[in-house]
């Protein structure tokens, strides 16, 4: 398994992570720039990994009420 994959699914995870515990205020980091450009570009992105990370995205935001 490549890194950035192990880095989408501790994102994934996250996110379930924090709904399931009703988190009010979520703050996501991480130190892989490669993560971070694919989410920040995830509606461009047309690859698997930008497409997994899309849907991760759909996720958090049916989760909580604001997301920048």
């Amino acid at each position: 398994m490549e890194v950035i994959w192990a880095e989408r699914e501790a994102f994934n995870k996250g996110i379930k992570l924090a709904a399931r515990l009703k988190v009010d205020r979520l703050i996501l980091e991480s130190d892989s720039a490669k993560l971070v450009n694919t989410v920040n570009k995830r509606t461009q992105d047309i690859t698997i990994m930008g497409q997994r990370i899309k849907q991760d995205w759909e996720l958090f935001t049916l989760q909580f009420t604001r997301v920048k």
